[in-house]
C-alpha cells in the first residue's frame, strides 16, 4: 500500500502538471517569445521536481484545492488507469486509511486527499470495487486485514444513505458460493447491521435472511459462526419475528428481499405472502413482480403446490385488472404446474368467462394457460379452444380481438412444441414434422367443428346473415387460420377426420362473409382436387364432392380456369368410388363445370381414356359409360377427337357382347352418346343404328342394349339420327311392349326408349301405341324412385305429344326423382347412377 500510495500521488502530480501546461499554452497561443520562455521555465521545474523525487520528497496539494481550478482528478485517473484498475487502487487507498500501521495510514490518507475532493462522490464511484476489497480483507486469515475492513465499514456507516446499498451488495457477494465470498460477506454484514436502526434494518431484512439462514446450515464452521453472529445482531435489533417482519416490511417495496426469504424459509414466507395478497382487492405491479420472481425460486417448488389454487386466482385477478406482464407470469405458472393441479386454473377462468366484468382477463388467462400447459393435456386445451371460439361471437370488440389473435398463437405454439418433442432427425425432416404436428392438432377437430357451428349460428340472423368476425385478423385472417387448420385434416387425417374436415370447411364457407369465402373458393377447390386424385374411401369422396358442388355456387371470375380444369379432371376419379351418392354428385359437378365452359369436356374425356384400365368391374364400366354420356350431352361435344375413338373402341365390344342386361344397357347409352362426335362417321353411325335394331328384335341382354341405344341417340344427338331408324325403332319398341315385360330393367328401358322416340315428332300415336305400355306402367313400384321417375318422364312426353291417349294413363304411379328436381329435367344417367349399387 505504501508503494501504491506514492504511485498514486505521483500520477496526480503528473495530471496537475499536464493540465497546467495545457492551460498556459492556451493562454499564450500566438505569442512566440512568451511560449519559448514558458518552455524554459517548464524544463527548469522538471529538473527541480526530479531532484526532489530523487530525495524522496513528494509535493502534495489537496484535491479539493486542485478541483477549485476546474481540474477533475478522479476522471483523469480513471482515464489513465482504466475503470477496473482505478477502482481497485482507490478502494485500497480508502481501506488503507484504517490500517494498524501508522506509516500506511499516513501515506494512504495523503494519497486519498490528493485524489479525492468529495468523499461521497468518490465512494459512490468506487462502490463495487470497495465491496470486493472489503469482502477480501474481511475473509482473510490475517486479523489485521479483518480489523481494517471492520474500521472501514465503521467509517463508511457515516455515509448514512449508503448503508442499505452496502447490505444489498454484500448479500449479492454471499450468493457467489465461494467460501471467501460467504465468509467475507457475513463478516461485513455483522459489522454493518449495528449501524442501522431497526426500521431500516427490517427494510433489508429479506436479503439478510437469504444469507443468514443458509449460512447457519453451511458445512463450514466459520461460515456458520459468522451467520449466527449476524442473525443474533439482527434479531437483537428487530426482535424475534425477523422473517415475518422482513416480509411484511418489504412485500410492497423490495421484491428481491422477499424472494430471498422465500428461498430459505418457503413455508413461512409463502403463507405470509398469500395471506397478504388474499386481503387485497386491488393489486400493484410490485405484487405481480413478486409472484413472478417466486415462480423462479426452485427451493419453493414443492411448497408452491399447496398454493396452486391461490396462485391461480391471484394471477387471474392480475389479468382482470390489466397489470402489465400478467399473461407472461400466468403462462410461467402454468408451465411449472403439476399435472394433478392443471384443472384448477381452468375452473377459475371458465367461471370468469361467465361474468362480463371479468371476461377479458379470463380469456387472457385461457390463452396463457394454453401456451403454458403441456401439449398432452388434450382435455384442458380443448377447453381453451372452446373458450376462444365462443369469444368470436362476443358483442365486445376487445374480446373478439383477443380471440382472433389467440387462436393462431395457440395453434403455432402447439405445433412448435410437438415438433420439438420429436427426435432431432425427425425435426429436420419437414414432411415428418408437419405430419406429426398435423395429426396432433386434429385431436381438436371436434371442438372446432361443434363450437364454431353453435357460435356462428347463434350470431347469424336474417338481418346479419354473415359471421363477420371471420374476415378479421392481422396478419392472417381468422378465416384463413381455420381453413389452414381444416386442411390438415385433408392432408393427415383418417377417413373419419377427412370427412369431418370437409364438413368444417363447408361450414366455414357458409358462415364467412361472402367476399371472403369467394376469395378462398379457388384454393379450396384446388385442395379438394388434390385429395380426389388419391384413393379414398367413399365417405371421403362424398364429402369432397359435396364441397366441390358448394364451390360451384360462387360466381366465376375468370381467374379459376386452371383450378376448375383440375377439378374437372378429378371428377372421374371421384366417380370411380364405391359410394353411389358420391358418384351422382360428381356427375352434377361435371354438369355445372360444363355449363360454365364446354371446353372442359376434352380434359375430362382425356382423363377417362387415361384411367380406362382402372375400370375393371361391371359396376365401374357402367359408371364410366354414364360419365361419358353426361360429359358429351352437357358439353354438346360434336368435333372429332382421338379420345372419342379410343373410348368407342373400349365400350363398343361391351355393348355388342354384353354378358348381362345391365351391361348392355349402360354400354348402349355410351355408344350412342359417342356418336355425337364427328369422330364417328356417318357410315359408322348407320352401321350402329342397324345393329341396335337387330338387338331390339332379339331376346335377352341384347334387347336392352338396343332400347338404351335408341334412348341415348335421341336425347344426345338427335341431329344425327336417321328418321328411318326412329320409325323402325318405334316398331321394335311397340312389338316388345306388346309381348310384355316383368323385370325392372326391361320395363325401365322400354318406357325410356318409347318416350324418347315419341318426343322426336317423327312418329304418330299409331306407330307407338302408347296404351300398350299401360300394363308395364301398372307394374311400377311406388317405392322405387328409378321406376317412378321413368314413368313420370313417359307420362309427360306422351301427354304432350299424344294428348288423345292421355286418358289411358290416368292413375298410373309416377313421380319426379330427386335428381330431376335438382337439374330441372329427367336425366336417366343421374337416376341410374343413384341406383347403380343395387340395380346395375
Amino acid at each position: 500500500m505504501l508503494l501504491a500510495s506514492k504511485l498514486l500521488i505521483h500520477l496526480v502530480q503528473q495530471i496537475r502538471k499536464r493540465m497546467r501546461i495545457n492551460l498556459a499554452k492556451e493562454n499564450l497561443a500566438g505569442d512566440q517569445d512568451k511560449t519559448e520562455e514558458l518552455e524554459r521555465i517548464l524544463e527548469q521545474e522538471a529538473e527541480a521536481a526530479e531532484d526532489a523525487e530523487n530525495c524522496g520528497v513528494l509535493q502534495m496539494e489537496a484535491a479539493r484545492d486542485v478541483e477549485k481550478r476546474g481540474i477533475s482528478i478522479l476522471g483523469s485517473l480513471e482515464e489513465i488507469l482504466g475503470t477496473e484498475g482505478f477502482t481497485q487502487l482507490l478502494s485500497a487507498m480508502y481501506c488503507g486509511r484504517h490500517e494498524r500501521n501508522l506509516n500506511v495510514r499516513t501515506d494512504t490518507n495523503n494519497a486519498w486527499q490528493t485524489c479525492v475532493a468529495s468523499l461521497r462522490g468518490a465512494v459512490k464511484k468506487i462502490f463495487n470495487g470497495l465491496v470486493n476489497v472489503l469482502v477480501l480483507f474481511a475473509s482473510s486469515e490475517n486479523l489485521d486485514c479483518v480489523e481494517m475492513a471492520v474500521k472501514t465499514i465503521e467509517f463508511t456507516s457515516r455515509l448514512n444513505e449508503m448503508i442499505e446499498q452496502l447490505i444489498e451488495a454484500l448479500c449479492d457477494r454471499y450468493h457467489e458460493k465461494s467460501r471467501r465470498s460467504k465468509l467475507g460477506a457475513l463478516t461485513c454484514l455483522a459489522n454493518v447491521v449495528v449501524y442501522i436502526d431497526s426500521r431500516r434494518l427490517i427494510g433489508v431484512g429479506g436479503q439478510i435472511v437469504g444469507c443468514v439462514l443458509p449460512g447457519m446450515q453451511d458445512t463450514d464452521s466459520r461460515v456458520q459462526e459468522c451467520a449466527r453472529d449476524v442473525f443474533a445482531k439482527v434479531s437483537k435489533s428487530v426482535g424475534p419475528r425477523l422473517i415475518e417482519d422482513a416480509i411484511e416490511a418489504q412485500i410492497e417495496t423490495s421484491v428481491r428481499g422477499v424472494v430471498e426469504v422465500v428461498k430459505v424459509k418457503p413455508v413461512a414466507a409463502l403463507d405470509i405472502i398469500f395471506k397478504y395478497l388474499a386481503q387485497r382487492s386491488v393489486y400493484t405491479q410490485d405484487n405481480l413482480e413478486l409472484l413472478d420472481a417466486i415462480l423462479d425460486v426452485d427451493e419453493a417448488y414443492e411448497q408452491m403446490r399447496r398454493y396452486s389454487d391461490d396462485m391461480g386466482r391471484t394471477l387471474l385477478a392480475f389479468l382482470v385488472q390489466g397489470l402489465e406482464g400478467a399473461s407472461e407470469t400466468y403462462q410461467k405458472f402454468i408451465e411449472g404446474l403439476s399435472r394433478e393441479y392443471e384443472h384448477l386454473p381452468v375452473e377459475h377462468w371458465e367461471k370468469g368467462l361467465r361474468s362480463p366484468a371479468t371476461q377479458r382477463g379470463a380469456l387472457l388467462a385461457a390463452e396463457a394457460y394454453g401456451l403454458g400447459v403441456s401439449f398432452d393435456s388434450i382435455e384442458t386445451l380443448t377447453a381453451v379452444f372452446r373458450a376462444a371460439i365462443e369469444a368470436l361471437g362476443s358483442d365486445d370488440d376487445e374480446l373478439r380481438s383477443i380471440a382472433v389473435s389467440m387462436i393462431p398463437r395457440l395453434i403455432a405454439s402447439l405445433e412448435q412444441r410437438v415438433v420439438e418433442s420429436l427426435e432431432e432427425e425427425e425435426q429436420q425432416d419437414l414432411t415428418t414434422s408437419k405430419r406429426a404436428a398435423g395429426r396432433y392438432l386434429l385431436q381438436y377437430l371436434d371442438v372446432f367443428q361443434n363450437t364454431l357451428g353453435v357460435t356462428a349460428r347463434a350470431f347469424i340472423t336474417e338481418t346479419e346473415p354473415e359471421f363477420n368476425v371471420l374476415g378479421e385478423g392481422e396478419p392472417a385472417r381468422i378465416f384463413d387460420v381455420f381453413m389452414n387448420f381444416y386442411n390438415r385434416g385433408l392432408d393427415y387425417g383418417t377417413s373419419v377426420q377427412k370427412v369431418q374436415a370437409v364438413e368444417c370447411i363447408q361450414d366455414l364457407l357458409s358462415f364467412a362473409p361472402r367476399h371472403v369465402s369467394a376469395g378462398a373458393a379457388n384454393t379450396v377447390a384446388g385442395r379438394c382436387s388434390k385429395v380426389l386424385f388419391t384413393r379414398n374411401e367413399g365417405t371421403v369422396v362424398l364429402a369432397l364432392v359435396r364441397l366441390c358442388l358448394q364451390l360451384m355456387d360462387y360466381p366465376a371470375s375468370g381467374k379459376e380456369k386452371m383450378v376448375e380444369g383440375t377439378m374437372a379432371l378429378a371428377m372421374f376419379n371421384a366417380s370411380l368410388c364405391d359410394k353411389g351418392e358420391a358418384r351422382v354428385l360428381a356427375l352434377r359437378v361435371v354438369i355445372r363445370l360444363l355449363q360454365r365452359s364446354e371446353k372442359y369436356a376434352e380434359l375430362i374425356l382425356g382423363t377417362v381414356v387415361t384411367k380406362k384400365n382402372s375400370v375393371d368391374t361391371a359396376l365401374l364400366r357402367g359408371v364410366m359409360c354414364r360419365f361419358v354420356s353426361v360429359v358429351i350431352r352437357y358439353s354438346h361435344f360434336t368435333k372429332a377427337l382421338s379420345h372419342i375413338t379410343k373410348l368407342m373402341d373400349f365400350v363398343l365390344p361391351t355393348w355388342e357382347w354384353a354378358e348381362t342386361p345391365a351391361t348392355a344397357a349402360f354400354a348402349g347409352v355410351a355408344v350412342a352418346a359417342l356418336c355425337k362426335s364427328a369422330s364417328t362417321t356417318d357410315g359408322q353411325l348407320a352401321e350402329l343404328q342397324k345393329k341396335a335394331l337387330v338387338m331390339m328384335s332379339s331376346k335377352g341382354s341384347a334387347a336392352l342394349g338396343g332400347f338404351a341405344f335408341a334412348y341415348s341417340l335421341v336425347t344426345c344427338c338427335m341431329e344425327r339420327a336417321d328418321p328411318t331408324f326412329i320409325r323402325a325403332a318405334a316398331d321394335g319398341v311397340r312389338t316388345a311392349a306388346s309381348v310384355g315385360a316383368s323385370d325392372k330393367l326391361t320395363i325401365t328401358w322400354l318406357l325410356r326408349a318409347a318416350a324418347a322416340l315419341a318426343s322426336t315428332g317423327l312418329i304418330q300415336a299409331s306407330d307407338l301405341k302408347p296404351e300398350a305400355f299401360v300394363p308395364m306402367l301398372r307394374r311400377v313400384d311406388v317405392n322405387d324412385e328409378l321406376m317412378m321417375s321413368t314413368a313420370q318422364y313417359y307420362y309427360e312426353v306422351i301427354v304432350e305429344r299424344f294428348p288423345e291417349v292421355a286418358g289411358a294413363l290416368v292413375g298410373i304411379p309416377r313421380e319426379q326423382s330427386t335428381q330431376w328436381g335438382i337439374v330441372g329435367h329427367f336425366d336417366a344417367d343421374l337416376d341410374d347412377e343413384e341406383a347403380a349399387d343395387t340395380v346395375y
